[in-house]
Formats: C-alpha cells, sequence, structure tokens
C-alpha cells in the first residue's frame, strides 16, 4: 500500500468514526432538503405516475440538500460534509417499499432503507450551496394519490444529545470533515417535501428551522472577497 493509499484510508477511517454522532456542538441551521422525484439541476416536487401492468406505482426519489449559506467560524470556510443523517417519511400510502442508495462515497449506518445515517468518505464538497444526499427506488400499492414523501423529525437522533438543537425543529443534521476540523460541528436542515399524484393543490411550503446559524453564533456568513 502506497503512503498515498494509506492517508486516504487513515482519513476515511476517522470520518467515519466521527460522522454525524460524534457531533457535540450544534451550530443552528443552514440549508433545506428539498425532496424531488429529479436529482437536478431542476428539482420536481409533483409528479404524475400510474401503476405498472402489475398495478404498482413506482418512482424514485432524492433527498437535496439546498440553499446552504457559505460559512466561517472554527476550522474556517465550511465547505464540505463529513456526514449526515434523515430519516424518509412516506405519507398516504399503505403499501410501501423503499431501496436507498447513495451516490456518493460513503458508509451507511442507518438502522433501515428510510433512514440515511452516513458517513462521507473523505468527505463531499457543497457546491453553489446543493449536495444530492440519498435516493430512493419506492413502489406503492397502485393506484397511489396524494401520496407525500416528508422527512421525519424524529429521524435525527444525533439531535438529541446536542445542546439547543432539540428547539430548533430540524429534519436533518449534517457534519464537517475531520481535515478541516469541523467533525464536532453540527448543521440542521429544514424540508420541502414532494407530493406523488396529488387530486388536490398539494402544500408544498418548506419547514424550515427555527434557529438559525446566525442566531447560534458560532458560524457567521462568510465574508464577500476582495
Amino acid at each position: 500500500m502506497t503512503s498515498r493509499i494509506l492517508a486516504a484510508a487513515l482519513v476515511g477511517g476517522a470520518l467515519i468514526a466521527a460522522g454525524p454522532a460524534a457531533a457535540t456542538i450544534f451550530c443552528g441551521g443552514n440549508g433545506v432538503v428539498k425532496l424531488s422525484f429529479t436529482p437536478g439541476p431542476d428539482l420536481q416536487a409533483v409528479k404524475d405516475a400510474p401503476p405498472d401492468s402489475n398495478g404498482v406505482v413506482r418512482v424514485d426519489v432524492w433527498a437535496v440538500l439546498d440553499e446552504v449559506a457559505q460559512v466561517e467560524g472554527p476550522g474556517g470556510v465550511f465547505l464540505a460534509l463529513g456526514g449526515f443523517e434523515l430519516t424518509l417519511l412516506v405519507e398516504g400510502a399503505d403499501e410501501v417499499t423503499l431501496a436507498k442508495t447513495v451516490d456518493i462515497p460513503h458508509r451507511d449506518f442507518g438502522s433501515g432503507p428510510a433512514q440515511c445515517r452516513v458517513g462521507t468518505v473523505p468527505g463531499e464538497l457543497i457546491k453553489d450551496g446543493r449536495l444530492v444526499l440519498c435516493h430512493w427506488t419506492v413502489t406503492l400499492a397502485g393506484p397511489a394519490s396524494n401520496v407525500r414523501f416528508a422527512l421525519d423529525p424524529a429521524g435525527v437522533p444525533t439531535c438529541a444529545d446536542l445542546e439547543g438543537c432539540g428547539d430548533a425543529g430540524i429534519y436533518a443534521g449534517y457534519v464537517g470533515t475531520t481535515d478541516a476540523s469541523q467533525e464536532n460541528y453540527f448543521f440542521g436542515a429544514g424540508y420541502a417535501p414532494a407530493v406523488l399524484n396529488p387530486t388536490v393543490e398539494p402544500d408544498l411550503a418548506a419547514a424550515p428551522c427555527k434557529i438559525g446559524y446566525a442566531n447560534v453564533g458560532i458560524y457567521r456568513a462568510r465574508a464577500p472577497r476582495e
């Protein structure tokens, strides 16, 4: 094993060990996880999908972290994720089968296909305030009308152990990378739902965090470059 490969393995192992669960400091909310029937660049929150010949509906749903402000604080500018956690919630359908994938290098510590509790290896850069987190292939018993995809507010277990996090109303959380010395800093995110086969005007209002990073004050908006 070359020194470069060994170094990468050690860094990756450290990130996995850190993960979201090792975070110790809540930094407030930054960003919104948008549920979408496409991964981008144009997100799609509403979709019509008829049953197939077997009477089932199959759709793909992505969780996309979006609208992340570039902030700076301990460790410098926060540029990359070292781990994240969120849990998909499917409402309005009786029979649901989920198959989960994460399309970035990672180790998944989730307790089932609905939960993404992930350590990224060696960390994933947030580009233009956006990063695709999780992808589910969802199978539903047809015709599956007014099915709402949301995030479970109880699906961020790390939040329960962090002072100030429980009152912030977050639906997802993420930490920085060890190479930036930001693995202990935990940010929350709100979410925006997606709706499948609506028969009425769907409610797509986002649920933002109640406490933002500016309220907490550990990180601040990055100063404009001169």
